[in-house]
């Protein structure tokens, strides 16, 4: 705490302080407010390394990128395999419908074994772990996985407004721009936090804000 706080120690036994110039870079992927407020984490910790807050959404919350992941993995083990790796229409579909618990990693993986089981460099959607009832993460992350239902290609922006009235505000508009305030209050109207806390996508929040005409606070 010292250390991050003064930027500077004492080596143990030493007498002499000793200054430091250094950046400390922090990642998780719990929820550290809630873990804060549950006891679970030294709240003067939690405010002495949260000062620039990052927040990246999970695989699931940016099919977009989806695609140009697979991509990316495909050349690369491509060149690690020496030969040319692709995928099907119907295969990609499958990968950008799952909800990867597992995130990029996960993605990573799954490609792999679907290119090993897939000698002539085509990756079919039966060559997809889940395809054949092969694929662990329910289990491993003990709680059922539902595709979702995200097509390739990205959505236009009428099919994001529906979702989002849909799945997410299905209310009036007054008590959907109360929902939207109570919800940018309670995240000290950090965008990301607001977003994780409706279960929405970034982008999806940032329409609603727009939508309901709520300007952003800036602190």
């Amino acid at each position: 705490m010292r250390v991050l706080q003064e930027r500077e120690f004492k080596r143990l036994g030493g007498s002499r302080t000793i200054h430091i110039d250094v950046r400390l870079v922090t990642a998780t992927n719990k929820n550290l407010e809630e873990a804060v407020r549950k006891g679970e984490f030294r709240s003067d910790l939690y405010y002495r390394i949260n000062v620039v807050s990052i927040y990246l959404p999970p695989l699931r919350d940016r099919c977009d990128d989806i695609p140009l992941l697979v991509e990316y993995f495909l050349t690369k083990m491509g060149e690690d395999l020496g030969k040319r790796l692709s995928i099907s229409s119907r295969a990609l579909d499958v990968l950008v419908r799952c909800q990867w618990p597992g995130n990029v990693r996960e993605l990573q993986n799954c490609l792999e074994r679907a290119a090993n089981a897939a000698p002539s460099g085509m990756i079919e959607d039966r060559s997809i772990a889940c395809q054949s009832s092969q694929c662990l993460s329910s289990l491993l992350w003990k709680r059922e996985l539902t595709p979702v239902s995200t097509p390739v290609v990205a959505q236009p922006v009428s099919a994001a407004k529906n979702g989002l009235e849909k799945e997410s505000l299905a209310r009036s508009p007054s008590g959907a721009r109360e929902q939207l305030l109570e919800a940018m209050e309670r995240c000290g109207w950090v965008q990301a936090k607001a977003a994780r806390l409706l279960h929405l996508t970034p982008r999806q929040l940032g329409y609603a804000l727009r939508k309901y005409e709520i300007p952003i606070k800036k602190f």
